[in-house]
């Protein structure tokens, strides 16, 4: 049996692999998205815009060449299309997206 390791990440951000599977560009999407997602879906509430038509929008947009951050605003927006039902009042849904755990800085020992 042969195990492998992509990436392991340690708590004080000092990272050891290859990272071939990209980990640290889709979690500092991740935490990107949610912040994103959320801001504006806050700002079409306040103008009264059609929230579930801005999150269909975001859920089904064409990837681009911002390949992670794309992806993680598609699942979030689909996420929220499914699980708000009232958006008179989503404000754990965002500030959740909004408050994604703070990320360490990633480095790599020489």
């Amino acid at each position: 049996m042969t195990v492998s390791f992509d990436t392991i990440i340690f708590e004080d951000g000092h990272v050891l692999g290859p990272d071939e599977s990209r980990t640290l560009a889709s979690l500092e999407a991740r935490k990107a998205s949610g912040r994103d997602i959320a801001q504006r879906v806050r700002q079409a509430m306040a103008n009264g815009e059609n929230v579930q038509a801005l999150l269909r929008s975001l859920s089904s947009e064409p990837a681009d060449n911002d390949g992670p951050r794309r992806l993680w605003t598609a699942r979030f927006a689909g996420t929220l299309i499914h699980t708000l039902t009232d958006f008179a009042g989503p404000t754990a849904q965002l500030d959740q997206l909004e408050n994604l755990p703070v990320l360490p800085r990633f480095f790599r020992k020489q």
